[in-house]
């Protein structure tokens, strides 16, 4: 829907500053400079940098290295059906992703 009405996806691109201007966000990347009158914070791990650059208040969000592994489902099983798995406490998560291939993750968060 956003690139029907004409808006972009820019993925990639170091934001080097956020300001705002009467009524729209400027903003400085890698990529090029964008303006618009929303900025939707969509940063992930990195948001608190982003909102720091905005003026917001950061909320305390910091990057996490995880591991995730994607593989083959049983041949002939069609797994998008099984139920997410995961272990009591600390250990891993399983997960159907697609018709053919599982999601696993060791749920580990390494600064």
């Amino acid at each position: 829907a956003l690139r029907a009405n004409g808006g972009t996806v820019v993925t990639g691109a170091r934001v080097s500053a956020v300001t705002r201007e009467s009524d729209v966000w400027q903003v400085k990347t890698a990529a090029g400079d964008f303006a618009a009158p929303v900025l939707v914070n969509a940063a992930g791990a990195w948001a608190d940098v982003i909102a720091d650059m905005a003026g917001a208040t950061p909320i305390g969000l910091e990057p996490r290295r995880r591991t995730v592994i994607s593989f083959a489902a049983p041949e002939g099983e069609d797994v998008r059906h099984w139920p997410f798995t995961k272990t009591v406490g600390e250990g891993f998560y399983l997960l159907p992703e697609g018709r053919g291939a599982l999601l696993a993750s060791s749920m580990d968060q390494t600064p």
